[in-house]
């Protein structure tokens, strides 16, 4: 599989961060409750908002660590890709001010839990870490800790798989990448098969590991061509008209008249770049050209292009939440001419040939080179879970071989 996956999203500690700041501005509830322990009232309150850090915890942390059932979790550290902080937790058991304690730490271990609807971070363990904790408010700590591990699931979004080009996409691989993103891998649904292809740890794609992106931005996005050339084909078809294409265009120079039909003929990301450029291939069909040789008939050529299709490359110059805006750049190309009827007009291939190099390059190029044109272009730009939207604001689409990277800052609404 020369790509790793269709679709990766990655996000950072601070855009997991901003996420878990709004869930705790606008949910006080979910880090807070009461409840009854051998008959007494215990109640709870994490503080301060969670903090999250990105990556597994050491096999020594991961050792001290206890899952809801109070046992030491059985899976290996690699397993956990996220650590989650509840901060500043107070707990009181009873009435009794000497039965209660404050500033409590506590780090969860957060895995990555995949279906085929969404990702969503889950709580597997917890390290209540402080051993200055007396051994009634430890216990207390452990009758607490589904909910608590609760606490902190409510605390990050689920990851809700866009919807790229009305395509279907399924969970692919997990990871870490860098040590600073969780990467979150999918695919296209092929054939109606739900498979995984392992985990993205340290991602890198090419011989010579190159990264799909470099910036360091809170959330990126990186969508591979499977996704993206369907849909700049349908933009692109659908604006057929404005592009010139599909009709017949004639241009007429002293001695020629060429009839010609640009036709859509496809779209690729290219794969040798490292800025994402979109090559479009447009195909001249039909095309036919009549010389003026002061003859009683003027004759009539066959002509082809030499690359055939001409490669006009659209560089993107800007990405909006609605639209991809292009340039177009037309190379020089050559013509090659052969008389639709034969006979006798060798001689007249041979000057065509050699005389009329490059033509109609100069039309094409007063057609299309330098133009912008603007296609529609949609990502889905928000994660949603209950009560929480988190929109991702694009930044830039900066990306390196074929995949379009967007990187996105996280705005809870």
């Amino acid at each position: 599989m020369p790509y790793p996956n269709d679709l990766v999203i990655g996000v950072t500690a601070k855009g997991f961060d901003d996420c878990v700041s709004a869930v705790y501005r606008s949910h006080p509830k979910w880090f807070k409750g009461t409840t009854t322990q051998s008959g007494v009232s215990v109640s709870w309150d994490v503080t301060k908002a969670p903090t999250v850090a990105v990556g597994p915890p050491s096999m020594a942390k991961w050792d001290k660590a206890t899952d809801a059932g109070g046992k030491t979790p059985p899976a290996a550290s690699n397993t956990a890709v996220l650590q989650v902080t509840l901060p500043a937790i107070t707990i009181q058991t009873g009435s009794k001010p000497e039965d209660g304690v404050s500033g409590v730490d506590i780090v969860v271990y957060m895995d990555v839990l995949r279906d085929f609807a969404k990702f969503k971070p889950i709580a597997l363990a917890a390290d209540l870490g402080d051993s200055k904790l007396s051994e009634l408010n430890r216990e207390t700590l452990l009758q607490l800790l589904p909910e608590l591990l609760g606490a902190a699931n409510n605390a990050l979004p689920e990851f809700e798989l866009p919807k790229i080009g009305g395509s279907e996409l399924v969970p692919a691989s997990r990871g870490v990448v860098d040590g600073v993103y969780v990467a979150l891998g999918a695919n296209l649904a092929r054939n109606n098969v739900h498979t995984e292809h392992g985990v993205l740890d340290n991602l890198a794609i090419g011989k010579t590991g190159q990264k799909i992106w470099e910036k360091r931005h809170p959330c990126v996005i990186a969508v591979g061509p499977a996704l993206t050339e369907p849909m700049v084909n349908k933009a692109i078809a659908a604006k057929s008209d404005e592009l010139g294409l599909n009709r017949k265009k004639t241009y007429t120079t002293k001695e020629t008249k060429a009839t010609l039909y640009p036709v859509l003929k496809g779209a690729a990301m290219d794969r040798n770049l490292f800025d994402p450029v979109i090559n479009v291939y447009i195909a001249l069909e039909k095309f036919k050209v009549t010389v003026d040789f002061k003859l009683e008939e003027n004759p009539e050529f066959d002509a082809t292009t030499d690359p055939d299709p001409i490669l006009i490359q659209c560089e993107i110059t800007d990405l909006g939440e609605t639209e991809i805006k292009v340039k177009a750049n037309v190379p020089e190309f050559d013509t090659r001419y052969k008389a639709v009827e034969s006979g006798g007009l060798n001689e007249l291939e041979k000057k065509l040939n050699s005389d009329h190099k490059k033509d109609p390059w100069k039309e094409l190029k007063k057609d299309y080179e330098g133009k912008t044109y603007s296609f529609p272009f949609s990502l889905p730009l928000e994660m949603k879970s209950e009560g929480l939207t988190v929109r991702l604001k694009l930044l830039d689409g900066s990306g390196e071989v074929s995949y379009l990277v967007l990187g996105a800052d996280v705005e809870a609404t």
